[in-house]
This record gives C-alpha cells, structure tokens and sequence, in this order.
C-alpha cells in the first residue's frame, strides 16, 4: 500500500526497469472511507512488467 499517486508511481517505474525481485505490478487507486465502511470503485493507473489480466 502507498500513501500516495506519487509513491505508488515511483514503485512501480522501480519494478518495471528490473530495480526489483517483483516481475511486474498494477498501481490501483481506491478512495476508502474506513469509518463509513465505504469504498469507492478501484481506477487502475499503470500496469507494468508481467501482471495477470484482470477479469471484470
């Protein structure tokens, strides 16, 4: 989990340029309201590296 677009971003360009042990990585934004129990629709934002599809 990253505290932001910006960490989430910066970890996956690490992954896709083989900075890591992770083959790939999909970075997914969520507005979450713990409290309310609410969450909102996931938004993917970059897929990189060797990641499953995703089935809807």
């Amino acid at each position: 989990m990253c505290r932001s677009v910006e960490e989430g971003r910066r970890r996956a360009d690490k992954v896709a340029v083989g900075g890591t042990s992770i083959d790939g990585a999909v970075l997914v934004r969520m507005f979450v309201d713990e409290e309310a129990g609410d969450y909102g629709e996931p938004e993917i934002l970059v897929s990189v590296g060797d990641v499953p599809d995703i089935e809807e």
